[in-house]
């Protein structure tokens, strides 16, 4: 009896013992409990919530910021990363936007309109310089439309007539015009991950005057995901105890 009042006496003594704050600097503040354990807190702590712009910054401030069950979330729009979701009115934040690059971009605008020898040409010594086999410039910058007698339109490499079967008689000092094109390009800009080959089939009109392109398979939904599982694989080996969601 005697130990169990002791007991009681005691839970009461520690029930009204207060707590106690004491002031830290750089805005913290320690709590004392009346069980003996110590907390520290920051005192008005404002979360951060930030656009980042490139993979490195992106991992220095997940270095910098994070706390504690830190998550990550891949997908073909953002690189994202949070502190601690469980918590959303204490948790930090950062999101880094996927921005396609100008090559990838200029061969989706490709893709979805055809392009007269012009403005191709200028493509390719612009925004697709150096992610394509050399040749293809040389081959395009001598193909011609010319208008026949009889106002049907005909392929041409300089003198030499074309007809209406292009992929087979299209032929110059220059070379054929190939049944495929291929491009190394990176998706996105701001992120470490190499390049992916590309596939297009080509297709020449004579009667627009035009060259159109048209992904081979699958090949660009193969390079997305390619570059979503390595930049997961690089998140993985640097934060080992976080967790890396692939999202689409």
């Amino acid at each position: 009896m005697l130990a169990e009042f002791l007991k009681s006496v005691s839970e009461m003594a520690v029930k009204a013992a207060k707590v106690q704050t004491v002031e830290l600097p750089g805005n913290r503040m320690l709590v004392l409990n009346p069980d003996g354990s110590v907390e520290k807190f920051d005192k008005d702590r404002k979360t951060q919530h930030d656009r980042i712009a490139s993979f490195t910054s992106l991992c220095d401030w997940a270095s910098k910021y994070h706390l504690v069950d830190m998550v990550f979330k891949v997908s073909d729009l953002a690189v994202s990363v949070a502190n601690d979701p469980d918590c959303p009115h204490d948790c930090d934040t950062a999101v880094m936007p996927l921005a396609k690059s100008e090559a990838y971009s200029d061969l989706l605008d490709w893709v979805q309109t055809p392009r007269a020898v012009r403005p191709l040409i200028k493509g390719l010594r612009t925004k697709l310089y150096g992610t394509f086999d050399d040749r293809y410039l040389a081959i395009f910058k001598r193909l011609d439309f010319s208008r026949k007698n009889d106002g049907s339109k005909s392929v041409s490499h300089t003198s030499e007539s074309m007809g209406r079967s292009v992929e087979i008689a299209a032929q110059s000092g220059a070379g054929e015009i190939p049944e495929t094109l291929v491009f190394e390009v990176k998706l996105f800009d701001g992120l470490p991950i190499d390049s992916y080959e590309l596939r297009f089939a080509v297709d020449v009109d004579a009667n627009t005057e035009t060259v159109a392109i048209t992904p081979v398979g699958s090949c660009i939904a193969k390079a997305h995901q390619e570059t979503r599982l390595e930049i997961i694989s690089r998140l993985k080996a640097e934060y080992v105890n976080a967790l890396v969601i692939e999202c689409v």
